[in-house]
């Protein structure tokens, strides 16, 4: 019962310890929180190369890989879905600053931005975006752009950070299962960078000590239907995790 006790101090002070630099990060989160533009140039989506997934990917402290190859095609290792996005779901937008835009899928996952983790993805091809809709690994390389775009049927919604050890599933956690360290509201958007959010966390990945960030969407539908999406980044690094649903 002593080290039950012990053990459960030391917790209690960790987390008292935690919580300024984990509201710092709220904060920080907070001034981002000024509306996401589209950029209006065309754009130009990277692949990534097995020697840069190999050497953390996206888990760089400034969000981009240096050896990320630039090509005209967004690589997805996934079949394309025949449905269009769901309007009642998010989405994840992807972007770059010059050049055309393209998808290829079935790409090898070494070769990918954006490997999935199911069979199928809903992919949407625009003049200056490719947008997804699923679930898999986004890597953020250097000139990527993304955003957390909230559903375009949505009565009301708002973006939230979340705050966990990273143990819990994605599902797990978006459906309230677990005990997260800290949830802040970051308001009613129509989408949020997900350059800012990749920022936010790698600038403070020393004080996170392998902790999980993650930026959820809710909303609620014109049936009313509770919807709810995430994208999660380790402080360790890595690609970002997404789920859209």
């Amino acid at each position: 019962m002593q080290a039950q006790l012990t053990t459960l101090r030391s917790s209690l002070i960790r987390h008292r310890l935690l919580m300024p630099m984990l509201c710092g990060v709220a904060i920080l989160m907070l001034a981002a929180a000024a509306p996401a533009q589209d950029s209006d140039d065309d754009g130009v989506l990277p692949t990534v190369t097995p020697a840069d997934q190999s050497s953390g990917g996206g888990g760089s402290s400034n969000g981009s890989s240096a050896s990320a190859s630039v090509s005209t095609t967004v690589g997805i290792s996934a079949a394309m879905d025949d449905d269009l996005l769901d309007p009642e779901q998010a989405s994840i937008a992807l972007s770059i600053i010059n050049g055309d835009t393209g998808v290829e899928t079935e790409v090898d996952p070494s070769d990918a931005t954006f490997v999935a983790a199911t069979a199928g993805l809903t992919i949407e091809q625009g003049q200056d975006e490719v947008s997804i809709q699923g679930r898999g690994d986004l890597w953020m390389h250097e000139n990527l752009s993304g955003l957390l775009r909230a559903p375009s049927e949505a009565i009301i919604g708002m973006f939230v950070l979340v705050i966990d050890d990273g143990t819990a599933s994605l599902d797990a956690l978006l459906d309230g299962d677990t005990q997260p360290l800290l949830v802040a509201g970051l308001g009613d958007l129509s989408s949020f960078s997900l350059n800012q959010f990749h920022a936010a966390v790698m600038n403070h990945a020393a004080d996170l000590g392998g902790l999980s960030v993650t930026l959820v969407h809710v909303s609620v539908d014109l049936e009313y239907e509770r919807h709810a999406s995430a994208v999660r980044l380790s402080a360790s690094g890595g690609p970002l995790e997404v789920l859209t649903r």
